[in-house]
This record gives structure tokens, C-alpha cells and sequence, in this order.
């Protein structure tokens, strides 16, 4: 399939502009942009939230580790 449309070359990562964070985060995935704000899941389940200025709060931690299931929301 050749890389065409949607899945051709592009410039759009070229305007990224890097930000450092108040502290490290180990392996973000899944991410989820609201606003200014991006919310990601952590190593360990927890959730966290990085704002522009480069803080990063955990906004959700769960308790059990083997159950991902319930939360306590902070």
C-alpha cells in the first residue's frame, strides 16, 4: 500500500514544541488531551495529569494493583 492522503509525508511534528515535567513519569500510555491538559496512565495503574507549565498530579490511584478495577479518585 503505498503512502498516500492520510498516510503520506508531512510537516505536522515539526512545530512540537518540547516541555519539561516537574517529575519523571514511567511508561505513559494511552493518552488523553482535554483542553491545555494531557491525562495518561502510568506504570502501576495510576493516572496522572500534565499541564503546560509541566506539572504532572496523580488524579487517580488504584489501590489494588492486580484488580485495575476500582479506584480511589483524588
Amino acid at each position: 500500500m503505498p503512502f498516500e492522503g492520510a498516510l503520506g509525508r508531512n510537516a505536522i511534528l515539526d512545530k512540537a514544541e518540547e516541555f519539561k515535567l516537574d517529575r519523571e513519569i514511567v511508561a505513559p500510555d494511552s493518552l488523553s488531551i482535554r483542553g491545555d491538559e494531557i491525562f495518561t496512565g502510568v506504570l502501576g495503574g495510576d493516572i496522572v495529569r500534565i499541564r503546560k507549565d509541566g506539572s504532572v498530579t496523580t488524579v487517580a490511584r488504584f489501590n489494588d494493583k492486580d484488580k485495575c478495577g476500582k479506584s480511589d479518585l483524588l
